[in-house]
């Protein structure tokens, strides 16, 4: 074989693998264009994560949560009222203190959020396991004659096995890559949807708790919690110390221990202080 027929071979098996993406995100849409909720906006624009933020600080600005200036911890009122199943989720999760990195890791992967996330995938807005499935699935055929072809050419001592070698790495970069988290209807009705909610929670829709236009508000929260910056892509990844100032490590208050900040000398809070300010891990403080 020579170079031209291989360059064919590796452009026709990875062509089929980024069609079949292509064709998942234009897929077709059964969005009714009906307003889209709280949360169903949260989740296109950052992921699971994202929806118990959006819920925690709706529940906090109609007084259902209270949060401690000095833990950065929230607390549930007795007898408040939620909007939909996630935020009656969060305040049982907050009948006692516990923080929004506390209420995130018990949340975002519920059932709760799963049916937004579904909801959304079956209007065509969103793309779920499913379609990330059948996106891996359109390299494996690439993947295994890369594979082969390598093996076989290898073994022959030849000229050429550098190029099943290029369709071979290939090949596992698109099988790591993973689908955005929006489908082009979904980025289309995110960017069209009308401001109907407070600004506060317009802004942490958009740009999570770290775009929180109360600096009290997000200075406090940020004492025992990590918030997501799940982006289109859909991947997940975590900041620290950036628009808006997080902290990075384990949870005052809700954990025994805390682990330190990047590279800061910082634990748990902001720089040089420990754990929690004067009150200490998992005081009570100063609600809101």
């Amino acid at each position: 074989m020579d170079v031209m027929l291989w360059s064919i071979v590796l452009v026709g098996s990875l062509g089929w693998a980024f069609l079949t993406r292509f064709l998942i995100q234009i897929r077709p849409c059964a969005y009714a264009q009906r307003p889209l909720t709280p949360t169903e906006l949260a989740y296109l624009a950052g992921g699971p994560r994202r929806v118990v933020e959006v819920c925690v600080v709706r529940l906090h600005e109609t007084k259902a949560l209270r949060l401690s200036r000095t833990t950065g911890q929230f607390r549930a009122i007795q007898g408040s009222l939620w909007a939909d199943a996630v935020e009656e989720l969060v305040l049982d999760r907050a009948s006692s203190a516990i923080s929004l990195r506390g209420l995130s890791n018990w949340i975002y992967r519920s059932d709760k959020v799963k049916a937004v996330r579904d909801r959304l995938v079956e209007e065509g807005l969103a793309n779920g396991p499913a379609q990330s499935l059948r996106a891996r699935r359109a390299v494996y055929p690439a993947l295994v004659l890369h594979l082969l072809a390598f093996v076989v050419l290898f073994l022959g001592e030849t000229d050429l096995v550098f190029l099943p070698f290029v369709g071979l790495a290939m090949s596992l970069i698109l099988l790591r890559w993973k689908l955005p988290l929006r489908t082009a209807a979904g980025r289309r009705a995110l960017n069209s949807s009308p401001a109907v909610e407070p600004l506060t929670v317009n802004a942490v829709i958009y740009g999570g708790v770290g775009a929180h236009p109360d600096v009290e508000t997000r200075r406090a929260i940020r004492k025992g919690s990590v918030p997501s910056t799940e982006s289109g892509s859909g991947l997940v990844s975590t900041t620290c110390s950036v628009a808006g100032g997080y902290s990075c490590g384990s949870s005052c208050g809700s954990s025994s221990s805390s682990s330190s900040c990047g590279s800061s000398s910082s634990s748990c809070g902001s720089s040089s202080s420990s754990c929690g300010g004067g009150g200490g891990c998992g005081g009570g403080g100063g609600g809101s």
